[in-house]
């Protein structure tokens, strides 16, 4: 598989090819310019340039999220690293795949996907904050997992029609203002037959009631949030699993 990312990135404001000059990246068709940080190129359409309170916001929950996952981890008393592994386990990623890891956060989602598509497949992970791109990254040198990161905008991705097997998302969509936008970015962006996974925080219906359910809407009111069913076309044919104790869903779907 050609490893380069000029292959499938792309202009988020036109959709222009990409190529490299020196510290950045150049769209061969609008001429905007993007640029390239520790190889993180930051590819933020012009009209949709991160805020400084978005980045503040994002930045504070970079430093909040392992006592966040340590917490959590206490009270579902589940081992997330092996959860994690399991649940990626089940969403049909095969060896050779090229996967996206959309909104990868700290990049915790990267060793499981590795560990599916092997040498032969292909890694990019994307985040909004500059922070957490940087974390990501360090994050997969340390565990030498061959991965492209961009810091880029669920909204506007930077990738070409059809170019990813698999997009993984896990733990961001509960708090968009625009979530058909994301999924429907998201399939844009898959291969026809492409599998896409979403999971975030909801509580199985009739469980609501649950010590465990109250304790963590009442900390985190994204856990009252519903599944996306509504936003994902009826035409990849969703299902649904409830996970991690029945406060998780994780939504799987092949683009038709």
């Amino acid at each position: 598989m050609n490893s380069s990312p000029l292959n499938y990135l792309r202009c988020p404001d036109c959709g222009g090819k990409l190529a490299t000059e020196t510290g950045s990246l150049q769209c061969a068709s609008c001429q905007r310019s993007y640029p390239v940080t520790d190889e993180i190129p930051a590819l933020l359409a012009q009209n949709r340039s991160t805020p400084n309170e978005i980045s503040a916001a994002l930045d504070a929950e970079t430093a909040r999220y392992p006592m966040l996952m340590i917490a959590f981890a206490l009270l579902a008393r589940v081992w997330l690293p092996a959860e994690r592994r399991r649940l990626i386990g089940r969403i049909g990623i095969r060896p050779g795949d090229m996967v996206l890891d959309h909104c990868t956060g700290p990049g915790a989602n990267l060793p499981a996907i590795a560990a599916l598509i092997g040498p032969s497949g292909k890694l990019a992970a994307m985040d909004l904050s500059r922070t957490m791109v940087r974390e990501a990254q360090r994050f997969a040198r340390a565990k030498h997992i061959a991965a492209d990161i961009q810091q880029a905008d669920a909204f506007q991705l930077p990738y070409a029609d059809n170019c990813f097997d698999a997009i993984v998302h896990y733990g961001a969509i509960n708090q968009f203002d625009d979530k058909r936008k994301a999924i429907d970015e998201m399939l844009r962006v898959a291969k026809p037959g492409g599998v896409i996974a979403i999971l975030d925080e909801g509580i199985e219906p009739g469980k609501e009631n649950t010590w465990l359910a109250k304790l963590l809407v009442w900390k985190n009111p994204l856990f009252a949030s519903r599944p996306p069913l509504d936003l994902i076309p009826q035409a990849t044919n969703p299902r649904i699993e409830w996970v991690l104790r029945s406060i998780f869903y994780q939504i799987i779907f092949r683009k038709p």
